[in-house]
């Protein structure tokens, strides 16, 4: 349920505007504008879409919060959904096969419901790129499968071509990746993860400012967003990429802060001894080797389908200013 108000002083208006649940009679979201009126057209449409950019991510919470009080015995297809997407955002192992569980039971309760099949995409992209454990199983294949059938569920969802795109770049198929990012976009320009899938895809193809771009975009679109840390996380990497060590660390770090056991640490610590700032880089690469599923070693070798040798070379340059011996 939306309420707002409008108050006019001279020039100027103040519009307060809140987003409340209708079950609970609970804030979600509230948000106060202070304008010129000069042109009422203009600041129409800038309080518009400031809005609805910030209303997705907050419904998507709520829905999610309702979700996980609900007895899983008595949960529909939409609930199991938003159950699996509040595992999913927990972003660890037991968390994330918890998230696979909810989708499969999402989908066996309505087949053709299509985000279920899209966000188990993620769950395979998480094995593969974030915990490294395959469970013995392919991932990649099982991700194209999910997101193949996500888009025939569903040709004009957003989500799952995003899904696609993601899938894509699993595959080591950046043009089809950016194709379906594109898609994915002209059907919601405002889709976050649609962004983050078309940035990985570009940085596949070495077109680095551009992915940067596109990640900037995502923060300004979901400035609350609470899968925010994933865009910094990608923005380390290609700040970092780009030369700008500073906005790399200042990106990295904000990852830490939230998400410690977040796979950044790599270019984290690389950033901070390129600055010369070695007693951190140090202390980042302590912590990382107490919570990565592999030896630290291991880790910074792993080169990512989208980092090109030149960039993994740079960034293993920058781990060993920090000590690492490899």
């Amino acid at each position: 349920m939306n309420r707002s108000s409008v108050r006019r002083g001279g020039s100027r208006m103040r519009v307060n505007a809140q987003l409340i649940d209708a079950e609970s009679g609970g804030h979600i979201w509230a948000e106060r504008y202070d304008r010129d009126i000069g042109d009422m057209f203009a600041v129409q449409d800038e309080i518009s879409r400031a809005v609805a950019m910030a209303i997705e991510p907050a419904v998507h919470a709520a829905e999610q919060v309702r979700a996980s009080r609900v007895p899983p015995a008595n949960l529909d297809a939409w609930e199991a959904f938003h159950r699996g997407m509040w595992f999913l955002e927990q972003m660890d192992p037991g968390s994330n096969d918890q998230a696979r569980e909810f989708f499969q039971r999402a989908i066996a309760l309505d087949p053709r419901f299509a985000p279920p099949h899209a966000w188990l995409t993620q769950v395979w992209l998480n094995q593969r790129h974030v915990f490294f454990n395959h469970g013995g199983q392919d991932v990649v294949a099982l991700a194209k499968a999910a997101a193949l059938r996500a888009a025939a569920l569903d040709p004009n969802d957003a989500a799952s071509h995003a899904a696609l795109s993601w899938s894509f770049y699993m595959n080591g198929d950046p043009v089809s990746g950016v194709a379906s990012g594109e898609r994915a976009l002209a059907l919601n320009p405002n889709h976050v993860e649609a962004h983050r899938a078309l940035a990985q895809n570009l940085v596949f193809l070495g077109r680095v400012e551009q992915s940067r771009d596109t990640l900037l975009t995502c923060l300004l679109l979901c400035p609350r967003g609470s899968r925010n840390w994933l865009t910094l996380h990608q923005l380390t990497a290609i700040h970092y990429m780009a030369g700008d060590y500073e906005a790399a660390a200042a990106a990295g770090l904000r990852v830490m802060e939230v998400r410690p056991r977040a796979v950044t640490h790599r270019w984290l610590i690389a950033a901070l001894a390129r600055l010369d700032r070695i007693d951190e880089a140090k202390m980042v690469m302590d912590a990382a080797r107490g919570v990565l599923g592999m030896s630290f070693d291991e880790y910074a070798r792993l080169k990512a389908p989208s980092t090109s040798d030149h960039f993994h070379e740079h960034v293993k340059e920058g781990l060993r200013l920090a000590g690492w011996e490899g």
